[in-house]
């Protein structure tokens, strides 16, 4: 098996670290390019400081050492230069994974699912689908084992760091849509995820921290499946890191929170409509599902592409489906 990694940053890192640790290949089987290796920018891949990799077995190669064919071919650079990596290399790869969120608008999107071709084998990278946590929520809505939904909370905040406006990161080219793109999107997909006939009503924005022009703090209103609530907030001004995920029913209720790694362990976490009155109290008639470190969602992404024909992995249809939301609740912040 051949594998191109367009882009080395953190996330390059942890795919080839998955690919590594799930044995599908060795790294004499990797090339890496990534034009800001070696250069003294934000963005540098600092693999020698870092234990993810061992730097001296990387094949870092130039763009006339690219092989005519690879297997699979990851794309994790930043969001402008993931798409000109995809549109330069694209016919080299049998199958392509490119991180979220696969272009900066709805219409370049759909232009860019155009010129790869539909036909492709191409896989657009949310891997928040593969924690745990969130498949067993969606094994329970679908099943019903919270009733009839009434309302589903969305949550999602980061808070970045000191120095972050000067990165790619906060840049508003980068993320044209602020906190709605970036982290939103993932958030945004987890509604498609988990939802079915969801419409947004109405949305609000504040900005002013970062001082870039875009919103960086979004509360959004919609209804989904019969006539649920849903609420979501996404936020790149939440000084502690935020995710839960709270869905209610006729039934009975589940919330996730927390999404790994190092910001702490997710939990999932089952709850019975008037359970108090077999518990001591309603807390302590909560059922814990699931506590997860995440750590496993890059591993079951690639498992899910490379082995299950990618039959839980987002594709360009799915990351055009996230676009056309976004594009509804920009149209409502000025409404």
């Amino acid at each position: 098996m051949k594998v191109l990694i367009c882009g080395l940053g953190l996330i390059g890192k942890e795919r080839c670290k998955a690919l590594l640790n799930l044995e599908f290949v060795e790294y004499s089987e990797i090339d890496v390019i990534d034009p800001n290796f070696g250069a003294n920018i934000d963005s540098t891949p600092k693999i020698e400081s870092n234990n993810i990799l061992d730097a001296s077995k990387l094949n870092f190669i130039n763009e006339e050492s690219i092989r005519k064919t690879y297997d699979l071919m990851i794309i994790s650079a930043p969001h402008i230069e993931s798409i000109n990596f995809l549109k330069k290399y694209h016919a080299h790869g049998k199958k392509i994974l490119i991180e979220k969120a696969f272009g900066l608008n709805l219409n370049e999107a759909a232009e860019l699912e155009n010129f790869i071709g539909k036909d492709k084998k191409l896989y657009v990278g949310f891997n928040y689908r593969f924690f745990e946590g969130v498949q067993l929520l969606k094994e329970d809505i679908f099943k019903g084992k919270f009733g009839d939904i009434i309302n589903l909370d969305f949550r999602l905040g980061l808070g970045h760091q000191k120095g972050s406006e000067n990165t790619w990161r906060l840049e508003q080219k980068q993320i044209p849509m602020g906190a709605l793109f970036d982290p939103g999107v993932h958030m945004i997909d987890l509604i498609n995820h988990l939802t079915e006939n969801t419409k947004i009503t109405a949305a609000s924005y504040w900005n002013g921290f970062w001082d870039k022009g875009y919103p960086e703090d979004i509360t959004i209103l919609g209804k989904s499946f019969e006539n649920a609530n849903l609420t979501c907030r996404v936020s790149n001004v939440s000084w502690k890191s935020i995710f839960t995920i709270n869905v209610l029913g006729t039934e009975g209720y589940g919330v996730i929170d927390g999404r790994g790694r190092s910001y702490g362990p997710q939990t999932y976490i089952r709850g019975k409509r008037w359970g108090w009155e077999t518990a001591e109290n309603q807390k302590a008639s909560e059922e814990l599902v699931l506590t997860s470190s995440c750590e496993n969602s890059f591993t079951d992404e690639l498992t899910n592409i490379l082995e299950n024909n990618g039959s839980i992995a987002a594709s360009s249809k799915d990351a055009i489906s996230a676009f056309s939301m976004m594009s509804d609740i920009e149209k409502l912040f000025n409404s």
